[in-house]
């Protein structure tokens, strides 16, 4: 019905809207995928040479990171974080911080801190924060320093270690940028082959600020695991570990105005027995028969 206005309004029969709809349908319905090899969810053909990937679940995520955070309390190596301070003491507030609102610095296992600039004078339950033991080396007469290096070494047993090693003995190292590299990792290595031959089944972690010293001079078998920039365009902090790739070291910001950053260490260790293959012995067993006759011989011998 029209009036005698221009009406902006468009009427269409049935008949009209159904064929209207069958051309819509067969203009925009996708290409058929029978081919092998198509993606159903696009219909376009597979490009060839490529492989085809399953699809992974809807925010799933994958990394060293995220492993890391599913088993938190059975990591197959100890998490780190190694920073040197310069000066702990005015730094606590931000260290309270981090371990309050940064997950991964919460749950880190072992905290590894260079150039504390601590004395006896201030007291553990000072810097302490809360659920952390502290094992401290101060700069004293009696401390056992030497000009070119310090040390602290420290052997434990976690709650969950791998099956492979009996413990972990820690070393946090700083040697000065004005010592004698040459007489630092001499010690060093003195200190480490000594342990090493005591303790044969532990695994070996060093970690701390080497400035120009560097320790696979003394000790080839250990790998380090920090190649980012620490300070500068260098890096004069390491970690080193008998194991190749068993960490993945990711940058985090320094404490308060240092001009170190801070590097947080993820275990990417394998297990032996997921690396190695099984193997199949045979093994003999000795028969009643059998020992009946190795006792006769024994009474006539």
């Amino acid at each position: 019905m029209h009036s005698g206005k221009a009406s902006p309004i468009i009427i269409y029969d049935r008949e009209q809207l159904l064929s209207i709809g069958l051309m819509v349908k067969n203009t925009f319905s996708p290409p058929p995928t029978t081919n092998k090899g198509d993606y159903p969810w696009r219909g376009l053909p597979a490009v060839p040479g490529t492989r085809r990937r399953g699809r992974r679940k809807r925010g799933s995520r994958a990394g060293v990171l995220v492993r890391l955070r599913k088993r938190e309390n059975r990591p197959p190596l100890p998490s780190i974080l190694l920073a040197n301070v310069q000066s702990l003491d005015n730094k606590l507030d931000e260290l309270r911080s981090r371990m309050a609102f940064q997950r991964d610095i919460k749950f880190c296992n072992v905290m590894v801190f260079t150039e504390t600039w601590l004395d006896p004078s201030i007291p553990d339950t000072a810097i302490v924060p809360k659920g952390v033991s502290i094992h401290r080396q101060d700069r004293t007469t009696n401390s056992g320093c030497t000009p070119d290096l310090e040390h602290l070494m420290i052997r434990c047993r976690p709650y969950y270690i791998q099956r492979e090693f009996t413990s972990v003995i820690l070393i946090a190292v700083y040697i000065p940028s004005s010592a004698d590299t040459n007489q630092a990792l001499d010690e060093l290595h003195a200190v480490i082959d000594r342990t090493e031959t005591s303790r044969p089944e532990a695994v070996f972690i060093v970690a701390g600020d080497f400035n120009n010293a560097k320790m696979r001079k003394v000790l080839p078998r250990y790998f380090q695991h920090i190649s980012c920039p620490t300070r500068g365009a260098n890096t004069p902090d390491h970690v080193y570990t008998p194991f190749r790739g068993a960490y993945k070291a990711l940058p985090r910001p320094p404490f308060g105005k240092s001009d170190h950053v801070s590097v947080l260490l993820l275990p990417f260790y394998r297990q032996k027995v997921k690396r190695d293959r099984p193997v199949t012995r045979t093994i003999q067993q000795w028969t009643d028969q059998s020992d009946s006759a190795l006792q006769d011989c024994f009474k006539t011998t």
